[in-house]
C-alpha cells in the first residue's frame, strides 16, 4: 500500500509539473592546475553550465594549495613540475601494485588491493598527524 501511495504522489508531482524544464544539477571538477591553466578550467566549466544549464564548480585539493602558494611567483613553474610529477607517479606505482595484487591473489585481488591501500592511506593519516603534533 505504502508503494502504490509513492507511487500515486511521484505521478501527481510529475504531471503537476506539466511542461516544467528539469532543473539542473551541480558538478564539482578537480582542476589540478594553477595560473593560466587553471583559468581554461575554469571557462571551460562556464561554457559547458552556460550550455547545459548546469552548475560548474571547480575544485583544488588543499595540498595543491599549499604547496603553490608556498612557492614564490618566480618558482611557481617548478612547483607545478614537481606537484605533477609526484601525481604521475602515484598513479603509476598505484597501478602496478594493483596488477600485482590481481597477479598475486588471483580472485582474492581486488581485497588485497583494496587492503593494501588502506595501509597507505594509513601511514598517510600517520605521517600527517606527526607533522600536526610536531608543530610544522
Amino acid at each position: 500500500m505504502k508503494k502504490a501511495l509513492t507511487f500515486l504522489t511521484l505521478s501527481a508531482a510529475l504531471a503537476a509539473a506539466g511542461n516544467a524544464q528539469a532543473q539542473g544539477v551541480t558538478v564539482t571538477i578537480a582542476c589540478g592546475t594553477v595560473g593560466i591553466e587553471l583559468k581554461m578550467c575554469q571557462d571551460g566549466g562556464a561554457r559547458w553550465a552556460k550550455a547545459t544549464g548546469n552548475t560548474v564548480k571547480v575544485f583544488q585539493s588543499p595540498n595543491l594549495k599549499a604547496i603553490m602558494s608556498s612557492a614564490p611567483p618566480e618558482r611557481s613553474g617548478g612547483a607545478s613540475g614537481t606537484v605533477a610529477t609526484s601525481r604521475l607517479l602515484g598513479q603509476s606505482v598505484g597501478a602496478a601494485l594493483v596488477a600485482l595484487c590481481f597477479g598475486i591473489a588471483g580472485p582474492g585481488g581486488p581485497a588485497l588491493a583494496l587492503a593494501l591501500a588502506a595501509g597507505f592511506a594509513g601511514a598517510a593519516s600517520v605521517v600527517s598527524f606527526a607533522r600536526l603534533l610536531a608543530g610544522e
